[in-house]
């Protein structure tokens, strides 16, 4: 840690103090180290103790409440939000603090925790509830403030479409030969369309169903109305604006052909970063990572024969 810039630790409430890795120790071999903490619920209050992990901050935090469909089950968001937005928290914060300690020299200790991201996720319905005391509820692919902007069923599969203004309105009910619904007093404003939102569901998707969804996105685009197919995650990977956009690479990889990874969601000058190397196998580099902590070939040896530390057969060989 005395030669590290910035020191990252996970751990439960308690357990760096008890094991010699908290801030004030770290900060005795680099005083302006930059240290950050990553936890659940943080460092304070009655939770402080408890471990958690994704679904059980997206069911504490409100977010699952307002996830799915009305009448059903909270549901779960399909993909680690509150993980991945812990990681990207924690990261801008490091970037931040890096950047201070350059122009000041002093490090910092930062605390990034999984429930302040996942009421982060909620902020908008958490603020709609304090001004109005209202609870929000799911609304399936649909939004509480803002009608048409969910998702409309096609013959043969379903399309979002966002109807962010009056204008836009106008341009879908025109494209949908619902032109008089244009002028129409309860649909004339965004407010007139959320106290009539089930009416006009109902009439805009009694015409989408009657096409199919490659004619209705054409048709969508022909009148600049905002739209999406509603794909799965074999559409997502055949479709070309994904492979345009590099977005699933192609990687070689010592035992899977044809191996494709998840790019980095960035580019630098125009290039996404690439790794050299595919995912490790399971304690492929436990030797490299013991010598660099400071142990010897003699003293990994006994690691490993006494099940202490693993490594995989094809990084023995």
């Amino acid at each position: 840690a005395g030669g590290a810039d910035v020191f990252v630790e996970s751990a439960r409430f308690g357990v760096p103090e008890r094991l010699g890795y908290d801030y004030e120790s770290i900060r005795t071999l680099r005083e302006d180290i930059i240290y950050m903490s990553i936890s659940a619920y943080g460092d304070r209050g009655p939770m402080r103790e408890l471990p958690g992990y994704d679904p059980l901050m997206q069911a504490f935090s409100g977010i699952m409440s307002v996830t799915g469909h009305p009448g059903e089950p909270p549901a779960r968001v399909g993909g680690s939000v509150v993980d991945f937005g812990t990681g990207m928290w924690a990261t801008i914060a490091i970037l931040s603090a890096l950047r201070t300690r350059d122009a000041t020299g002093r490090g910092a200790k930062l605390d990034a925790a999984l429930l302040d991201t996942a009421v982060g996720w909620v902020s908008y319905h958490m603020m709609g509830y304090l001004a109005t005391g209202n609870v929000p509820g799911p609304m399936g692919s649909a939004m509480d403030s803002i009608v048409p902007y969910q998702g409309f069923e096609t013959a043969d599969g379903n399309v979002m479409i966002s109807g962010g203004s009056d204008r836009i309105f106008v341009r879908l009910c025109d494209a949908l030969g619902l032109g008089e619904l244009g002028g129409d007093p309860r649909f004339a404003t965004n407010p007139d369309r959320v106290a009539h939102r089930q009416e006009l569901a109902g009439l805009i998707e009694a015409r989408t169903k009657t096409h199919g969804t490659e004619d209705l996105l054409a048709l969508m685009h022909e009148h600049a109305v905002p739209c999406s197919p509603i794909q799965n995650m074999a559409e997502v990977a055949a479709d070309p604006q994904v492979a345009e956009a590099g977005l699933l690479p192609m990687a070689s990889h010592p035992e899977v052909p044809d191996y494709q990874d998840v790019a980095l969601p960035l580019r630098v000058d125009g290039e996404r970063p690439r790794g050299v190397l595919p995912p490790p196998r399971a304690g492929e580099h436990t030797n490299e990572v013991l010598q660099e902590l400071g142990y010897n070939e003699e003293e990994v040896s006994g690691f490993l024969e006494r099940g202490v530390a693993f490594e995989s057969s094809s990084s023995a060989a």
